[in-house]
């Protein structure tokens, strides 16, 4: 059976480290741990550990003035609705609300989702191939996003906003 493979990464408005920032570096550990108990969660890229290849940047953001201000994560999952029940509870969705205090407001995407084989471990060259590709063509069954899902077979699909309901009823951790 597939999984989905989800990258994420937004452009600061200020370097890590500047206080117009911060209150997006504040969440990261309560964001990082309730996506680790979130129902569907299967695991998630390290940056100290390297566990997934090597962290640079898509394409749009090899220029060095956007080093240290694209923080990135890149996860799997079980399926579509478990990713997006996550994104859109607690301190992720909370997050995402105050993302213009933080993040330049993008003319691009800000992830990318695609299914991988049970077992596939994605790497960071893989995540950046496929969120090109999304960028630069749209959205198909190789790179696609929450308003224009694929399915496993590839084939167009909707998110099934009763699973997510459910799937979010099933969260215990409180962000």
């Amino acid at each position: 059976m597939s999984k989905v493979a989800f990258m994420t990464i937004g452009l600061l408005k200020a370097p890590r480290g500047d206080e117009q920032v911060q209150g997006f570096f504040d969440r990261s550990p309560a964001i990082i741990s309730g996506a680790e108990v979130s129902p569907g969660f299967i695991a998630r890229s390290f940056y100290d550990e390297r566990t997934w290849g090597t962290i640079s940047n898509p394409t749009i953001f090899q220029d060095e003035e956007f080093e240290d201000m694209t923080p990135q994560t890149q996860s799997s999952w079980q399926d579509l609705e478990s990713v997006f029940a996550f994104a859109y509870r607690g301190v992720h969705a909370e997050a995402m609300r105050k993302r213009n205090e933080w993040f330049v407001k993008p003319e691009w995407p800000t992830y990318v989702a695609w299914w991988i084989a049970d077992g596939h471990t994605p790497s960071w060259e893989e995540a950046y191939q496929r969120y090109d590709q999304l960028h630069q063509q749209g959205a198909s069954a190789e790179a696609f996003d929450f308003k224009h899902p694929f399915g496993a077979d590839g084939q167009p699909v909707k998110i099934d906003r009763q699973r997510v309901k459910e799937i979010k009823a099933q969260y215990t951790y409180q962000q």
